[in-house]
């Protein structure tokens, strides 16, 4: 038996390891909440090496996505909701695999969240199957499914009747509660006659889901339209995000050109400590001088799995010159025309996101169809003549 403390070590990483060494077990999942995330990157945890996947969830609070469920219904063989009261809340997080001779129990804190399985503050105990502890589960597990009050979810319609009670939210909708939810950074100014806020530091996610389009058969009740988030005053920003030109997208998918899109004078000035400027810039001399500087950066798309893969990013800066505006650009390496990265259906309405990680930046190529991409589109707020652009927490 050991303790699996997150983030360091990652239920991810524990969950698919499990998998892999029960290949062709049943796998059991008790969790009080479900993120259409969550259950993408279960998808990827273990498959394909688990047979069967049972499964028993909670919805109180509104912590299991319309998303998270319909996904985890097309991964699992049963999906049971165990609702009992709004104060009586089905709390468990554990993860039982079964190859009939062996297996591994997984108990602790961890959600069928993004959070829960990468970067959250979690601990688990993760422990052999002995026949007494299988004994043990199996009891358990009876005592949930017949529970009065566990109920078998056997298809997208059941999931929508859900919704419509106003028991399981759209994923835009939870992300935008716990937004509103979120207090400020360590960086912020605090209110007059308010307290000094707690320092606070933002979680690193180091596994993305695989992408896979999840849709909604059925109406869901309408939010009112979210204003995109705001940034605290002072703050840095987390994420910058940008649509490419027509151009630049051409030279992605391989076409003529150098692609090195124009971040643009006006982005830069808007939070200049977001890209290091002037700071972590020196000056360089190819036909003519320039200011930049290189990052070892990590590229995701829906073709890189869950760890991306390693560029190198080169952001510069040249005065303007008689015949030439200003320039402020960006250059990733070995990016442009990499089938094996660059996402078929990027085009002018998919984004480009460039993630705070430490004083670098991790790189996001996000399509429409992407998990995350109403997220981001909603911080397009700036209106360029040929591409969009916004900074976000």
């Amino acid at each position: 038996m050991r303790i699996v403390g997150g983030p360091q070590h990652p239920l991810f990483e524990e969950l698919r390891n499990a998998a892999t060494r029960h290949a062709g077990c049943r796998l059991q999942l008790a969790v009080a909440w479900v993120s259409e995330e969550g259950a993408a990157l279960l998808r990827d945890a273990i498959s394909p090496h688990v047979d069967e996947v049972d499964a028993i969830i909670g919805i109180n609070n509104e912590g299991t996505t319309v998303e998270g469920m319909l996904e985890l219904l097309s991964l699992a063989r049963s999906l049971r909701v165990l609702y009992q009261h709004p104060f009586v809340t089905f709390h468990p997080k554990a993860y039982c695999f079964d190859d009939g001779e062996a297996g591994a129990l997984l108990v602790g804190s961890s959600n069928l969240t993004g959070g829960g399985l990468d970067s959250n503050l979690e601990a688990s105990l993760a422990a052999d199957l002995s026949p007494d502890l299988r004994s043990q589960w199996r009891d358990y597990w009876r005592s949930l499914e017949e529970h009065e009050f566990c109920f078998e979810v056997d298809s997208p319609e059941a999931v929508g009747r859900l919704h419509a009670a106003g028991h399981v939210p759209l994923e835009a909708t939870a992300r935008s509660r716990r937004r509103a939810a979120a207090g400020p950074s360590d960086e912020s100014t605090p209110p007059s006659g308010k307290p000094e806020p707690l320092p606070t530091r933002r979680s690193k996610r180091r596994f993305r889901p695989v992408r896979r389009s999840i849709e909604i058969p059925f109406e869901v009740i309408a939010d009112q339209e979210e204003e995109p988030p705001s940034l605290p005053a002072g703050s840095i920003p987390n994420l910058f995000v940008r649509t490419l030109t027509s151009n630049d997208v051409a030279k992605l998918h391989g076409g003529a050109g150098t692609l090195e899109p124009d971040l643009g004078l006006r982005a830069r000035e808007q939070s200049p400590e977001f890209w290091g400027w002037p700071d972590l810039f020196h000056e360089v001399v190819h036909a003519l001088p320039r200011h930049q500087r290189s990052i070892d950066a990590r590229l995701f798309s829906n073709k890189t799995g869950v760890s991306g893969v390693p560029v190198e990013l080169v952001i510069w800066f040249r005065e303007a010159r008689p015949g030439h505006a200003a320039e402020f650009r960006f250059r990733p390496a070995r990016l442009k025309g990499d089938e094996t990265i660059v996402p078929d259906g990027f085009d002018e309405n998919s984004v480009v996101v460039f993630e705070r990680d430490g004083d670098g930046f991790d790189l996001l190529l996000v399509t429409e169809d992407d998990l995350r991409y109403r997220d981001y589109a909603k911080l397009l707020v700036t209106e360029r003549p040929a591409h969009r652009y916004g900074y976000g927490p």
